[in-house]
């Protein structure tokens, strides 16, 4: 990989990672109107609300280990129409966050892609991923 295209690759791997913070705004936004409680008083990016989207509700829990807790039914149903179906893969945001945590280099990351890729559903837990590349 040549130098123009690293910076390509860090680029994109930059805006993923801006935008799973956009996402998170939105959600925790949400998910403060949903309990009822005030809503933070900053704006929140529109482009936030529109890449959430591309988020299931399942990917959502997820992403916020919300799975574990005792969910109310209501609250289930309020959090919904905030995500869809999309070929945007949690592995994939994970994947970003993970390489700035762990300073993973570029055949690492390409690895790691090539690793979740092979799962049948193109959504193998990242930390098995990780454990692979780490030797674990």
């Amino acid at each position: 990989m040549n130098k123009e295209e690293l910076i390509e690759v860090q680029t994109a791997f930059r805006a993923f990672a801006d935008k799973q913070n956009m996402i998170k705004s939105q959600l925790v936004h949400q998910l403060l109107l949903a309990l009822g409680r005030p809503a933070p008083k900053t704006e929140i990016d529109q482009q936030s609300s529109a890449f959430g989207q591309l988020l299931t509700f399942d990917q959502f829990l997820t992403i916020y280990n919300l799975h574990g807790s005792d969910l109310s039914d209501e609250l289930t149903r309020s959090l919904q129409p905030l995500v869809t179906e999309s070929g945007i893969h949690i592995a994939q945001i994970r994947a970003v966050v993970t390489r700035f945590k762990i300073n993973l280099d570029d055949d690492e990351v390409n690895e790691l892609l090539r690793e979740m890729n092979s799962d049948e559903n193109g959504m193998v837990q990242l930390d098995k991923a990780v454990g692979v590349l780490m030797g674990k």
